[in-house]
């Protein structure tokens, strides 16, 4: 259930129809994605497969539908998601139900304070949105996306990493964002540096016990510091993004202490980002232009 309300992080900001869409969106995408993990988990050739697809998928989706943050990320987030919960003995039917249940909670809970203020008192023109960077056409996000996800995979097959999510993770997060060279290199920098920053601060963290009920407030914690810290600084937006994924990987991931966990994850960052950087400088187009 807690997976499910995930979509809530969707369609911030945005009038109740816009944002109702994009928690649907998210949800079916978050159901099938999860579904995808925990029918590839333990191969790893299909868990390959399953990560080119739902990454092609997600990018493709969020380039002509957007639903708005965090974009691709998620849904190859919650790809690793399902590969973890293969061992839990969880059907799929089950697991997709209590998904569906935490979305539907989500979506009444982020479309109350729309349905509020829209209620309460009609809405101001919107002011003119600034044009953002201007990135790469989308062939060429496809190319670099699938070719670096397949390099990490294999180094983390390489490694003997069964959940290479964390390196596939990284080279999404970077190489989806619309950007030049320049600004894809820094994006890739900030996450090699926040991420080893996130892990120096759950070193200590992971020692503490908090029980059911403070792990809980700790995860809303983080989350409500992604929502609103990751668009306006990356870089310390990586530190937390860092401690929310392996507070949620702990559990998820029995058989692995924390540190061991953290130093794992630390390894794949540094080499999914140097991945991402080089695929950035080697796969170019001169449609590319400067902002």
């Amino acid at each position: 259930m807690a997976l499910g309300s995930y979509v809530v992080l969707f369609g911030g900001g945005r009038p109740v129809g816009e944002r109702v869409r994009a928690y649907l969106i998210s949800a079916i995408g978050l159901v099938l994605a999860v579904a995808s993990g925990m029918v590839v988990g333990g191969s790893t050739w299909w868990t390959l497969a399953a990560y080119l697809v739902v990454s092609v998928v997600a990018v493709l989706v969020t380039r002509l539908v957007d639903p708005g943050p965090p974009g691709p990320y998620f849904f190859v987030l919650m790809l690793g998601g399902g590969t973890l919960l293969t061992g839990t003995g969880l059907g799929i039917p089950m697991t997709a139900a209590y998904l569906a249940l935490g979305s539907a909670l989500a979506i009444a809970a982020g479309s109350l304070d729309a349905l509020l203020l829209e209620r309460g008192r009609s809405r101001p023109a919107s002011a003119p949105v600034p044009a953002g960077p201007t990135g790469p056409p989308t062939w060429v996000v496809l190319v670099r996306v699938l070719v670096a996800v397949t390099a990490s995979v294999m180094v983390s097959v390489a490694r003997g990493d069964t959940h290479p999510f964390w390196g596939v993770l990284v080279v999404v997060l970077v190489l989806s964002y619309p950007g030049d060279e320049g600004r894809l290199t820094v994006r890739a920098v900030s996450r090699i540096v926040g991420a080893l920053v996130g892990i120096a601060l759950f070193t200590p963290l992971a020692r503490v016990h908090l029980g059911t009920a403070g792990y809980v407030a700790l995860l809303c914690v983080l989350l409500w510091c992604v929502a609103r810290v990751t668009a306006h600084n990356y870089l310390v937006g990586s530190v937390v993004i860092t401690l929310l994924a392996l507070a949620i990987s702990v559990p998820l991931s029995p058989n692995e202490g924390p540190g061991e966990l953290a130093t794992a994850r630390g390894v794949d960052t540094i080499v999914a980002g140097a991945i991402a950087v080089a695929v950035i400088w080697v796969i170019r187009t001169t449609r590319e232009r400067r902002p």
